[in-house]
């Protein structure tokens, strides 16, 4: 609920940073990521259970997260719109972009304008 956000969000920095609570928070709101510590931002564990009913919870990750290919696979195979908050590199990254428009059509909008304009990738997404 909103009213836990808000008191998550005024909690210590160590239970902020602790990662039984993280991944219990955020199996109830993925969003409560943003709360959590710059580590356990960072940790695949804790942004995974996010992503798993909040895909903007990668917004909120480390970039390295954010650019780690076989990760962003994994969460755009889950939810294509995931691809909005990967890096620049993995949105112009053809197996990305593919495997985020097989698990959600429109997730192509958050493609590079390179993979926009790759007429074979365009082909495979209509078909796919």
């Amino acid at each position: 609920s909103k009213e836990f956000a808000v008191e998550f969000s005024k909690a210590s920095s160590e239970v902020r940073d602790d990662k039984e609570v993280a991944l219990a928070s955020c199996q109830v709101d993925g969003d409560l990521l943003r709360h959590c510590s710059e580590r356990l931002r960072g940790d695949p564990d804790v942004v995974s259970k996010a992503l798993e009913n909040f895909c903007s919870a990668l917004a909120h990750t480390s970039a390295q997260l954010r650019g780690d290919k076989n990760f962003v696979l994994k969460a755009v195979r889950n939810n294509g719109g995931t691809l909005q908050h990967a890096s620049t590199d993995l949105k112009n990254d053809r197996d990305v972009v593919l495997e985020a428009t097989k698990s959600t059509w429109d997730a192509f909008q958050f493609a590079s304008e390179a993979m926009k304009r790759d007429k074979g990738l365009v082909l495979e997404v209509v078909k796919a």
